[in-house]
Parts: structure tokens; C-alpha cells; sequence
């Protein structure tokens, strides 16, 4: 809890005392012990530097957690053991009424109510009113403790975890003490305050007294350690001389900082616990310090490992042409310099010009890193003096193949990528404040988060049938023909039905696509914006969030893959199978025929005009489709018939340019032709109903290779069929599965 004054650096040491050590434990979330304490690697950059790592809402309800119900009016005993002056206080004395007695007494600190717990407690960070001025009151413009840590992480790129374990390193009772006073939350975090113990703000700085000044401020150091390592006495990567406590004759230790937090912890408080305070913990040691003992301790008991590392995904994307984007803003872009001598790469606004200095070509290598090469300048991204170390500004260079112009794209697992040089995977490019792009230890953050954008749009706006890569005949297919929000969509043999037609719209700010059914007008989405393998596929109401936009990757001269932009996982046929109704889902990119998809565009142009029509068939002149012995009610079967130019032989089609379907209505009865219950399946009867827009009363009408038209159910994609062939009056009409016969093929003359 040192706070030295250095440069207009502050420079922070921490002894905890017996009174904090001996704070509330809680239970462990880990079976980690003292002696599992790492001199050299306190806490991994990857944990400590992740400002993700809990929502505004999680740190709420831990803090919630932490903190015990508080006396905020002060109507608890004060209990025993009290004096005042020499006289002992009544150990029934409320805590309101003792707190005067002392402020009476001449020991200021004491006030009247309210006590406020850090679960209650709320300041308004520019007025600096807390809830102890507003009656335990939140007002306009006031954040809680909650609010202000996670303000502090987002703001200086700090685990949130971090600074609450720092709170109770630095002053154990903030969690479980019930009747704080206002002064206690002045010095919370140790800021500025030369070792001065717990609650003890005789040497601090009153100029950086306040939760949220000591919560920002402290976050703020730790980001400025970062930022300026090389500035402090204990250096990450190589051996640091360490006491063990303030008292010189205690002794030192050498020890080897891995990386840049524990160097920071270090800086912050200069001290490593002796073998004997680290087998003490809880307790106490001759020559023991605790403060980073007990952050290392606190840490793993509360969140687990303090070395947990991030997952890494290395991915390749297809070589080619893309423009590289920050995830979290799709008006900028990377853009190299034009000046030679400068050779900067920064991020630009308003970009993305082909062919420009934003255009960039991504070079596949032997060992699967790749070239980053600008088009314009033909120069590649390139480590400076390949030395990969924390804050190095990236520059181009001369494209000469070397290690310090190689990297690895990983999967960031929200449709981004995080691209890591070869010479130190530890470090991702990142997007600094400046608008340069530097290397910074690689935690997933947004800085690290970009979007390839192809230069090229791969899928032009229309309409396509989606094939997989597994089989041929084999699509994407909206279950049933279904029009409902939630209905699945699956692999289904190809058959030209309207449940198999995906209108692809692309938006070229973001590089998503949308993805629609004609039919239903809705779009593809991924199951409550899942982002787990095994999540479904299906269609919803379009509301432009990430479950329905995709990503397409091209890998060949017609092969893609379909990225959710959500997690960045693909679209994939599950187990592999070809078996109609087999799911779609998302699963993890593992380059596959089974998420390698094939996007084959469909004539939506009308292929025979409105209008009054006879529909003969092949199989004989004039032998025509006809509505059983004229009658018009539901149910009515449709049967072949010679033409006679009655009522029951007039059809008219009407098409619906946006489903690529026909309506096909007899204007006597006024009802439509219908699929017997919707059916998919060979010999499925055929007969008119009153119009209710179903699948079931939808027809594609296509010419054939002779002239004539086919005409398939919207359904199933089976076609209208003459049964059995049959050529005599009275022949009923079907559905059946395309065989080209004749019995399929019919002709449409307009009615005189």
C-alpha cells in the first residue's frame, strides 16, 4: 500500500497487515495452495489484461455476493470492549449513538448515518456526491461500485477480476465490513498512499481520496505500467533483485518476471512473499510480505487459475484480395503509407477503395502463416528489426519472405481474427489509442478483433439454390415448406421447390450477408444466436442482429463456407449425412465437405405469362387436366380428361415474382389446385381447395428440353403426374418424383 511520488508516476508498494490478512475467506474456486505461488508469474498477461472477463451484471451480483448486509442506519449494537477517553461504552450503545459520542469526543472520522456497504455505495463522478451525502439515496448521475469498476476496466483495458482482488488486498473489510465509515472508502485501492496500512490515509495524496478515484486511478496505472515497462525497475523477461519485505535485512530473492502483469504487481508492490509466508498463509511470518501472496491467493480462490490461457484457433482464410476492418467499426479500415519513408500502418476512416492503400493480399506459405501485402506498395506488414515485443509499432517493409513478415490468423470465435506473428504468439496486432497498429499481448480484446473483408463480393445479390459439397443433388431446405418463425432448416435431395430458394443480400459496410426464403420471407438465423457447436439453423423474422448475418469465405472457384457472425463458426451438415431432413448446424470450421457449400443462381424471370390456360399433356392431343365432373367444392379431384372447352378445363395462373411460384385457380369454383394434405411423398392425390397461400396450392412452373413445362409442387418438388401413364378419360393426377416421362410433361395454351 505504498504510494511514492516519482516522476508524476506513482509508484506503489504493499505491506498487508495482520488485520487484513486475517479478512473474510471465501470459498475457493480452485484446489490451488500458497505454496503454489510463482514468483515470476503471479498472473498470466492473457487473465490480467482481459477487460471481458465479467459483464457490468456479473460484477453486480459478485459484489452483491461479497458483501454482508449492512447496519446502513446504524441500529446494531456497538458491542463490547468500547472506551471512550478511558470509559468503557455500553455494549448496547446503538452504532448511531456511539459514532456521536465519538465525533463529540473529538475523533472526527466518526459521523451520523448512513454507513454505506460497497453493495449501496454510488458517486457521482464529477460532483464526487456519494450516497453517504444523499441518505443512502442513488441520484441522477451517480454510478455504483459495480458501474465505476467496470467503467475502470473498459476504460484502461484491466480484468475487472483484477481490480476487484485488489480491493481486498489492499483493504480486506471493504467486502465484510457492515458499518462503514465515509472516510474508509478514500484510500480503498491504496492509491497514492505511501505505506500507509489499511485505512490509514495519513500519507496519502488527498487529492486522489474517493471510490472512483482510487478504482480509476489505480486501473489507469496498471495500464500505464504497460504502456511504459521499460520505465520501472522490475522488468519483465529477464532477472529482478526482489526483497522480501521493507526491512533490508530480511534478505532479497533473484527472480526471473515472465511477463508484463506480474511485473506490474511487482511495481504496484515491491515485495515477494519468503517461503515462510507463503506456508503461513492465512497467517503471518517473520520477514513475510503478503500482498502479492494474498492477490495470487484471493485471485484463484474467487476466479480460479491466475495462468488459465486463451484458447487458440488457427484458422486459414483463402488466400486473396480483402480489406482488413476492426471488428467493432466498420467505417475504418488498415491502411498503409504511400510514404516510403515512414512506411506507417494505421487505421483510417472512410476507406475501402479497391486497389487502394487499404487493399491488402493475404500469401498462404508453406508452413501456413501468411503474407500481409499491400497492393498498392507491394510492401508486407512487417515486425521492426523482427524484435516481437510488447508496444512495437508494425510497419511495411520490403516483401522478403522473412519470419518477421509471417503470421497466423486465429479464430476469435465472434467472426473476427486475431493475427499473431510467428516470432512470438504471445502478441496480436492491435489497434492502439493513437490509430497506429502495434503488438500487445494477445487476450482476445477488441483492439485484436479484425474482419477480412473481401475486396470482391463472392455471391452477387439473387436468388440461388445452396448445395452441399457432400452430394450434388443435395441442399439447403426449409423444413416441411414451413413459413413459421423456428421452422429448421436441413439437407434435403435437390428438387427445385420454393423451401430450397435463398435470396442472398449483401451489405457492403459490414461484409455480412442476409439470407432469405422467398417463400416465407424470412431469413436465416442461428437458434437463439447460439454460438456453441451443435447449434440449429433456421428461419425468423428478420431483426438485423448477428444470428442472421453471415460471413461467406470462398475456397475454391464455386466452394464456400457460410459463417455465422456471431461466433464465426460454420454452417455444417451434421454427422456429415446425406439423409433427407438431416440438420443444419453451426459447428466449429474444420474445412470439411460437409460445411463447403455450392451457390447455383435460379431464373426468377417468369416463364410463361398470366393468364386463362388448358393444360393438355403428352401423352395425347387435347388430353386435358379437368376438375372432376365440373363440381366446385373442397376436395374435388382433378383427373385427365379429352378437352371439350368446358368451365373444368380452365386454369389460371398467377405468379408470384418473389417465390419464383404459380397460383393455378379454376375460375369456375373459384378454389386453387391443391396437394392432398400438404404431402411430399410419390402418389400424393391432387384436387382443388379454397386458397390459404400453403406450400400445398404453390407450383413451379419450368420449361423442359421439348418445349414443354414441367410443373413441381412448392412443397417436395414432385411433379404433376399423369398416374400410371394413362391415356383413357377419368385418369387421376398426382404428384411423383421427376422421371422425365411424358406423363410429366405438359403444355399450356391460352383459353380463346
Amino acid at each position: 500500500m505504498s504510494r511514492s511520488q516519482l516522476t508524476k508516476v506513482f509508484v506503489f508498494a504493499s505491506i498487508i497487515t495482520t488485520a487484513l490478512i486475517f479478512g473474510c475467506q471465501t470459498q475457493s474456486a480452485s484446489a490451488v495452495n500458497a505454496t503454489d505461488f510463482k514468483a515470476g508469474n503471479i498472473i498470466s498477461d492473457a487473465v490480467f489484461y482481459n477487460k471481458d472477463a465479467m459483464t457490468l451484471a456479473q460484477i453486480e451480483s459478485f459484489i452483491q455476493s461479497k458483501t454482508v448486509s449492512c447496519d446502513t442506519w446504524g441500529t446494531k449494537p456497538v458491542g463490547s470492549g468500547r472506551t471512550i477517553n478511558g470509559v468503557a461504552v455500553d455494549p448496547n450503545t446503538t452504532r448511531a449513538k456511539y459514532a456521536e459520542m465519538m465525533k463529540n469526543a473529538g475523533n472526527t472520522r466518526y459521523h451520523q448515518p448512513p454507513y454505506i456497504c460497497l453493495s449501496n455505495y454510488y458517486e457521482n463522478p464529477t460532483t464526487r456526491k456519494t450516497s453517504f451525502d444523499s441518505g443512502a439515496l442513488k441520484e441522477s448521475g451517480m454510478l455504483s461500485a459495480a458501474e465505476i469498476i467496470y467503467e475502470a476496466a473498459q476504460t484502461y483495458n484491466i480484468n475487472p477480476q483484477v481490480l476487484l482482488v485488489t480491493l481486498k488486498k489492499e483493504y480486506s473489510y471493504v467486502y465484510t465490513d457492515d458499518w462503514p465509515l465515509r472516510d474508509q472508502y478514500n484510500t480503498v485501492m491504496g492509491y497514492a498512499c505511501p505505506d500507509s496500512g489499511p485505512g490509514n490515509s495519513a500519507n496519502c495524496d488527498s487529492k486522489y481520496y474517493g471510490f472512483y478515484n482510487q478504482v480509476m486511478n489505480a486501473a489507469w496505472q496498471f495500464n500505464y505500467y504497460k504502456q511504459n515497462i521499460t520505465k520501472y525497475n522490475y522488468q519483465p523477461y529477464r532477472n529482478n533483485t526482489i526483497q522480501y519485505t521493507t526491512t533490508s535485512s530480511c534478505g532479497s530473492k533473484q527472480v526471473y518476471i515472465e511477463n508484463i502483469a506480474t511485473a506490474s504487481l511487482y511495481i504496484y508492490t515491491p515485495y515477494t512473499p519468503n517461503a515462510a509466508a507463503l506456508s503461513a498463509y492465512p497467517g503471518t511470518a517473520t520477514c513475510g510480505s503478503y500482498g502479492n501472496r494474498n492477490f495470487f491467493m484471493f485471485f484463484n480462490e474467487w476466479f480460479g487459475d491466475t495462468q488459465a490461457q486463451i484458447s487458440k484457433t488457427k484458422v486459414s482464410p483463402a488466400p486473396g484480395e480483402y480489406y482488413l476492418v476492426p471488428k467493432n467499426d466498420y467505417e475504418q479500415s488498415v491502411q498503409v503509407s504511400q510514404n516510403s519513408p515512414s512506411n506507417s500502418i494505421s487505421i483510417v476512416q472512410n476507406k475501402r477503395v479497391e486497389n487502394s492503400l487499404d487493399t491488402l493480399r493475404l500469401v498462404k506459405n508453406t508452413d501456413d502463416s501468411f503474407s500481409i501485402i499491400n497492393i498498392a506498395t507491394t510492401r508486407a506488414f512487417d515486425v521492426p528489426n523482427a524484435s516481437a515485443i510488447e508496444n512495437a509499432k508494425i510497419w511495411q517493409y520490403q516483401n522478403n519472405g522473412s519470419a518477421a513478415q509471417k503470421w497466423y490468423f486465429y479464430d476469435n470465435g465472434n467472426g473476427s481474427y486475431s493475427i499473431i506473428p510467428t516470432l512470438n504468439d504471445n502478441l496480436a496486432l492491435t489497434k492502439a489509442t493513437d490509430g497506429s497498429i502495434q503488438l500487445n499481448t494477445y487476450i482476445k480484446s477488441t483492439e485484436q478483433s479484425f474482419r477480412i473483408i473481401p475486396t470482391t463480393q463472392y455471391i452477387k445479390d439473387d436468388t440461388y439454390s445452396v448445395h452441399s459439397h457432400l452430394k450434388s443433388n443435395f441442399a439447403m431446405h426449409v423444413a416441411s415448406s414451413g413459413t413459421t418463425n423456428g421452422t429448421a432448416i436441413q439437407g434435403y435431395a435437390s428438387n427445385n421447390a420454393a423451401s430450397q430458394r435463398f435470396q442472398f443480400s449483401y451489405d457492403s459496410k459490414t461484409g455480412y450477408y442476409t439470407i432469405t426464403n422467398p417463400l416465407s420471407s424470412k431469413v436465416i438465423d442461428a437458434t437463439n444466436a447460439g454460438i456453441t457447436n451443435g447449434t440449429g439453423i433456421q428461419i425468423y423474422t428478420s431483426n438485423g442482429s448477428c444470428a442472421q448475418q453471415w460471413m461467406i469465405e470462398k475456397w475454391d472457384e464455386d466452394e464456400y463456407e457460410i459463417l455465422s457472425a456471431c461466433s464465426g463458426k460454420a454452417i455444417d451438415v451434421a454427422n456429415a449425412s446425406t439423409v433427407n431432413g438431416v440438420k443444419l448446424q453451426l459447428y466449429l470450421r474444420n474445412n470439411s465437405a460437409a460445411q463447403k457449400w455450392s451457390a447455383y443462381p435460379i431464373n426468377t424471370s417468369q416463364p410463361i405469362a398470366d393468364g386463362i390456360y388448358n393444360i393438355t399433356n403428352s401423352l395425347k392431343d387435347n388430353y386435358t387436366l379437368d376438375v372432376s365432373n365440373g363440381n366446385t367444392t373442397n376436395y374435388t379431384n382433378i383427373w385427365m380428361y379429352g378437352k371439350n372447352n368446358s368451365a373444368a378445363q380452365l386454369f389460371k395462373l398467377e405468379y408470384d415474382l418473389e417465390k419464383g411460384t404459380y397460383t393455378i385457380t379454376n375460375p369456375k369454383s373459384g378454389k386453387v389446385l391443391d396437394v392432398s394434405g400438404a404431402g411430399k411423398t410419390n402418389g400424393t392425390n391432387v384436387q382443388i381447395y379454397t386458397s390459404n397461400g400453403s406450400c400445398a396450392q404453390q407450383w413451379i412452373i419450368a420449361p423442359t428440353s421439348d418445349s414443354t413445362y414441367e410443373i413441381a409442387s412448392s412443397c417436395s418438388g414432385l411433379v404433376l403426374d399423369v398416374s400410371g401413364g394413362g391415356k383413357v378419360n377419368g385418369t387421376n393426377v398426382q404428384i411423383y418424383t421427376n422421371n422425365d416421362s411424358a406423363a410429366q410433361k405438359w403444355n399450356l395454351t391460352l383459353a380463346n
